[in-house]
């Protein structure tokens, strides 16, 4: 278990480094604090919503998290160990969700939040993290109401510290039902 939780830390620092070494000097800047409502393809024309979305409410890093987060949602559908690193993905998703509040977050700041970050990543990305999704949720569920189910995996995972911080949240409910609303939204354009 030792040695599984060592490969873990070693992915996911592997993760960060190629994460923070990807992309040009202009990803590296701080995001503003308001960024336009992309309008999805099934708004009617001509109801363009021109307002900025508040995103203030965030965390000062929230979207680079998020990003890290997501990075874990990918590469590893129908691999041996998914069911170890839905339980990763779920958490890291679910911890990001209760960093920045979601239940007392604007939905459509979160819904911007959620579809920069996930245009950010190329289509196979976008490919395999729809394919992983219906297991990070049933994860995260999981967690939440069945935990015993997943215990074993949260140990195994080396992300059980994480969990019980999740599961002594009282509002990591809530707070997931806004991150889990968001991607089923997005996932439905």
């Amino acid at each position: 278990m030792l040695r599984q939780r060592i490969i873990g830390i070693l992915v996911f620092l592997c993760l960060i480094v190629a994460l923070s070494s990807c992309g040009s000097s202009a990803n590296l800047e701080k995001p503003s604090v308001t960024e336009e409502v992309p309008q999805s393809s099934a708004q009617p024309a001509g109801t363009e919503d021109s307002a900025a979305v508040d995103l203030s409410g965030f965390g000062e890093n929230a979207e680079e998290n998020l990003q890290v987060a997501l990075a874990n949602c990918i590469g590893w559908g129908g691999t041996a160990g998914s069911s170890l690193s839905a339980v990763n993905a779920a958490s890291m998703l679910m911890a990001w969700a209760n960093d920045n509040s979601l239940k007392d977050s604007d939905n459509a700041a979160v819904e911007a939040m959620l579809k920069t970050c996930y245009n950010n990543m190329n289509s196979e990305e976008q490919q395999n993290f729809r394919q992983n999704w219906q297991t990070i949720s049933d994860t995260a569920d999981m967690i939440l109401t069945d935990y015993e189910a997943v215990s074993d995996n949260v140990e195994d995972a080396g992300c059980a510290d994480r969990v019980d911080m999740i599961r002594k949240n009282i509002n990591s409910a809530s707070n997931w039902a806004e991150l889990k609303t968001g991607f089923a939204k997005l996932l439905d354009e």
